[in-house]
């Protein structure tokens, strides 16, 4: 770290990211090495780079949720705008949303670039996940409906969307349009 600070002070960045690179090897989250690196790479626009030490930073034990998860942002946002690696910006996502899973902005996201991706069973799972955790009826309710257009519009799936119009009915007990839609699919699905 010295080395490094050494190397910088006298102007000579390229060997000063060895050395702050060397100390991120050792520790990821090595806040004076992950500043400087970070600041240096976002320069000389080496986003590949940033990338890594940002995922590798966001691994450290020693990292608080709140810095994990800011730095996953970091590494979506460089994924989707400057890489234009879709998978990763979703792996990030997803792990945003682990790490709080009342993250709305993060689960948008991460919705967003399945639809965009054409992920339909992804998304079929982050919307049953997210209507099995809505705290009231109307929004279970919504949550459902888009998960049934997406089993029967998407992935071809008749049983899956009467499934999820079953669940409708149930919510709904007075909606005979949510029953016979129900029926309707099951009998179509077989």
């Amino acid at each position: 770290l010295e080395e490094a600070q050494q190397e910088a002070a006298k102007g000579r960045k390229p060997q000063a990211l060895v050395k702050y690179r060397e100390v991120l090897k050792v520790d990821p989250a090595n806040s004076e090495a992950l500043s400087w690196v970070e600041e240096h790479l976002r320069q000389k626009r080496m986003y590949a780079d940033l990338r890594d030490v940002l995922l590798a930073a966001s691994r450290a034990p020693s990292v608080s949720n709140d810095t994990k998860r800011q730095q996953l942002r970091d590494v979506a946002g460089l994924c989707e705008t400057q890489l234009r690696d879709v998978e990763t910006a979703i792996s990030a996502y997803k792990q945003i949303c682990q790490i709080d899973r009342g993250d709305e902005q993060a689960r948008e996201q991460l919705r967003r670039l399945l639809e965009r991706a054409a992920r339909w069973d992804d998304l079929a799972t982050l919307l049953e996940q997210e209507a099995m955790g809505a705290p009231d009826v109307e929004q279970k309710i919504a949550l459902e409906k888009k998960l049934a257009t997406l089993h029967e519009g998407k992935r071809k799936d008749g049983g899956a969307a009467a499934e999820a119009w079953a669940r409708i009915a149930a919510l709904s007990p007075g909606d005979e349009a949510a029953i016979q839609t129900a029926v309707k699919l099951f009998e179509k699905a077989e």
